[in-house]
């Protein structure tokens, strides 16, 4: 969480909200030292009430901390509680409290309460009564803990229980398409149509991700698993990560982007939120980088923990674990050899011929570009690519050097750019070369020992081709 530019989100403008923080600033330097002059009482008799928040949830806790506890009464919109003081927790000097702009959505933020103090002021038959707030960061967590007489225990148990249940009713990251962070992402402009791959794979893709997201319902009715597992591996380059932004576009449920610096954290704040905002697809990227065999790297505290998670106590209905690999042969066997934790396994091969010519024109197609030549020369070089083993990034790049030396040429027609068949045998003829210069390395890197791509055919876990 950092600081940003400010702008308007929800009701409360997040300057106002600054500024009225500002206005109530009570400049004291110890929590129990403004607590004992607002409650005016011996705080050595009062209570601590504590709660831990994970630090992924403290931006939702935030939130919801200022919109139950508003600190202006016009906003209080009939809250039983409302601030009547907020100031800093700084040991060394007088320090107004710490705020930071969190994410609410995308495009939309909103300053809360990182580092500080507020107190709670409330009716209680009738009798105003106060008790002290405080907010510290922790390990991964943020602290909140209530200085309060002992007789107000419900009073605080009754305010944590508001909390919980407007973020129950008001989580804005339920549906939504996240990282790990808990940052929006902005996904890209693409379709169904964007994704080109052989029937059989796409039809499992889909069949074992959004078939499930839409069916949960129906899953969860006849006590069908629905918390599936899928590995998605092939060689780089082939669209995996094509399919996941495809699938993100399309689910109508929470996505989870989960990169391997997320995962040096651990796993099990972000299955904790997973389970929160389920139906929920946790795509857990580049597995090679914490999945690598026990028998090769030898202990593997990251995944120890995934597994237990994946078999554990704690029930991960309505989530599905998509796991990519590019080299799915190196991962350990309890990922891959296991149902129950990763039921399915889709590889995603280079593109066959028809596959790479529908590749090619399509991007040409999406970039408004025309094509000036014989249909079959295309149809041809897709062939020569096939038979090099190209992957579908190397597909494009022979679109994109064509369309560099069309520019170079001048060749742009008003808002088109003419892309001429010479162009596409300069380009593939590049491409090919660097595809000798690719196979050369592997083939050394072979030599060396290191475990190549294989293994899995087509299809479903019991390897049935095509299903």
């Amino acid at each position: 969480m950092g600081d940003g530019d400010i702008e308007k989100a929800g009701d409360l403008d997040p300057q106002e909200y600054f500024d009225g923080l500002r206005d109530s600033f009570h400049p004291q330097r110890y929590t129990f030292k403004v607590a004992g002059e607002v409650l005016r009482s011996d705080v050595g008799l009062h209570r601590t009430f504590s709660r831990s928040v994970s630090t992924w949830r403290w931006p939702l806790w935030g939130v919801a901390l200022k919109s139950v506890v508003p600190h202006r009464p016009e906003h209080g919109e009939g809250s039983r509680w409302r601030a009547d003081a907020v100031f800093g927790e700084d040991f060394h000097r007088a320090a107004a409290p710490d705020l930071s702009m969190v994410q609410t959505g995308l495009g939309e933020r909103e300053a809360v309460l990182t580092e500080g103090a507020l107190v709670v002021a409330y009716e209680d038959e009738g009798e105003e009564r106060k008790f002290v707030l405080s907010v510290g960061q922790g390990w991964q967590s943020v602290s909140v803990k209530a200085l309060a007489d002992g007789d107000q225990q419900e009073a605080v148990a009754d305010l944590f229980k508001d909390i919980e249940r407007w973020i129950a009713k008001n989580n804005f990251y339920r549906g939504q398409k996240i990282d790990a962070d808990g940052k929006f992402l902005e996904l890209e402009d693409v379709s169904e149509e964007d994704l080109i791959l052989d029937k059989d794979t796409k039809r499992e893709l889909f069949r074992n991700v959004k078939l499930m997201v839409d069916r949960h319902e129906d899953y969860a009715k006849w006590n069908i698993p629905s918390n599936r597992g899928v590995i998605l591996a092939g060689p780089p380059g082939n669209g995996k990560t094509l399919s996941m932004k495809v699938l993100a576009k399309l689910l109508d449920c929470t996505f989870m982007w989960v990169s391997p610096a997320h995962v040096e954290n651990g796993f099990a704040a972000i299955y904790e939120f997973a389970r929160e905002l389920a139906p929920t697809v946790v795509l857990l990227e580049d597995a090679d980088s914490f999945g690598l065999d026990r028998r090769i790297g030898g202990f593997n505290g990251a995944l120890g923990e995934l597994l237990g998670i994946l078999d554990g106590f704690e029930k991960n209905r309505g989530v599905i674990t998509i796991l990519s690999s590019n080299y799915a042969e190196v991962l350990d066997s309890a990922l891959t050899q296991r149902p129950g934790r990763f039921d399915t396994k889709i590889r995603i091969d280079p593109p066959g011929v028809v596959e790479a010519f529908e590749i090619m024109t399509r991007t040409l197609d999406r970039r408004k570009t025309v094509y000036q030549g014989n249909p079959g020369a295309l149809k041809n070089i897709a062939a020569q690519l096939v038979a090099s083993q190209a992957s579908g990034a190397y597909v494009v790049e022979v679109v994109n050097y064509a369309s560099i030396l069309a520019v170079e040429n001048g060749r742009g027609r008003g808002a088109q750019l003419v892309v001429t068949e010479e162009d596409f045998n300069l380009s593939a003829g590049r491409v090919i070369a660097h595809l000798g210069l690719d196979s050369r390395v592997e083939m050394a890197v072979a030599q060396e020992g290191i475990l190549k791509w294989g293994g899995w055919p087509k299809g479903s876990f019991h390897g049935q081709e095509g299903t």
